[in-house]
């Protein structure tokens, strides 16, 4: 998936998501879904965060279009999660 396929696919998905999401930065806010390039490791790591500061790295990959595909599957999830 490109990166315009990934953020259109996030606008349509995000209006049903409680969650912040952060692209670009890695967040520590609580409620945040993500990702993130680690330049110190030469990877891109996507990462979700639930309540009391749990932030939890859920993928390290050198591919980007992995990490959309994950990023989206985290939205999805979440979002049947919260209905």
């Amino acid at each position: 998936m490109t990166k315009e396929e990934f953020l259109e696919k996030v606008n349509v998905l995000k209006n049903g998501l409680k969650m912040s999401l952060s692209f670009g930065d890695e967040s520590l806010g609580e409620f945040c879904i993500g990702y993130f390039y680690d330049e110190k490791e030469n990877n891109w790591k996507v990462f979700v965060n639930y309540d009391r500061t749990r932030h939890h790295i859920t993928l390290v990959t050198e591919n980007e279009s992995e990490v959309y595909d994950k990023v989206i599957a985290l939205i999805l999830y979440n979002t049947e999660r919260e209905k």
